[in-house]
């Protein structure tokens, strides 16, 4: 009976081993797909930055294009005045003066807002 007994426990211990190996495997393939998908997450966040700051650029575009769209219209304008000869120089200066430095000031402030999208 002994030598069954030893026989069993061997066995049982075999086998105890051999789960323990299975279980060792089983951790290091769980942590291997973990790490997977964290470097998924970390693409995915990756690619939602991309897309905010691609987002965030065309906006800055589309308000520095009006702005400048705003500038060349002033300075337009402003040079149809001057050409007016109905109208008084000092006037025709003073109002090229104002409307091209308001438009370049409006310019400046969308290029501000622009980049403070773009860099958010």
């Amino acid at each position: 009976m002994t030598a069954e007994k030893d026989d069993r426990t061997a066995k049982d211990e075999t086998a105890t081993r051999d789960r323990i190996d299975a279980l060792q495997a089983e951790i290091v393939g769980l942590r291997i797909e973990l790490a997977r998908t964290r470097i998924e997450q970390w693409a995915g966040r990756l690619d939602d930055l991309e897309l905010q700051y691609h987002l965030g650029r065309m906006e800055a575009d589309e308000r520095l294009a009006a702005a400048l769209a705003d500038v060349r219209h002033r300075i337009a304008k402003a040079r149809a005045r001057v050409e007016n000869r109905g109208e008084a120089a000092e006037e025709a200066v003073e109002a090229v003066t104002s409307g091209v430095e308001h438009a370049f000031d409006d310019l400046r402030q969308a290029m501000v807002r622009a980049r403070d999208a773009v860099t958010r």
